[in-house]
């Protein structure tokens, strides 16, 4: 899925991860089903670590950047959802955004 929202952002997506025809549940011309390209600008991919039924601990980081994190709680990705990201959204739209 993220390749259809990098076609949204009218971005290439990350080097070696474009899906072919043969590749996944896309179908070979999905592309041409889509609007024009640049229709999800205002999207943001949400890449959480592996993540835990623990408790919250408001203690997460959240970048555009890439960093290594390995696991986080379900309940500190939804105060993240629903407080952080949408208070910020400026600067998270159009990315990828890693949490952890």
């Amino acid at each position: 899925m993220e390749a259809v929202v990098f076609h949204g952002w009218s971005k290439p997506y990350e080097e070696g991860m474009t899906p072919t025809e043969s590749d996944g549940i896309l179908p070979p011309n999905w592309k041409q089903m889509l609007p024009k390209d640049g229709w999800a600008k205002h999207a943001v991919i949400i890449r959480p670590p592996g993540l835990t039924d623990g408790k919250e601990t408001g203690k997460y980081k959240a970048k555009t950047k890439t960093f290594r994190t390995f696991r986080m709680s379900r309940r500190d990705l939804a105060r993240f959802v629903t407080k952080d990201l949408v208070d910020n959204w400026s600067k998270f739209e159009g990315h990828i955004v890693a949490i952890g």
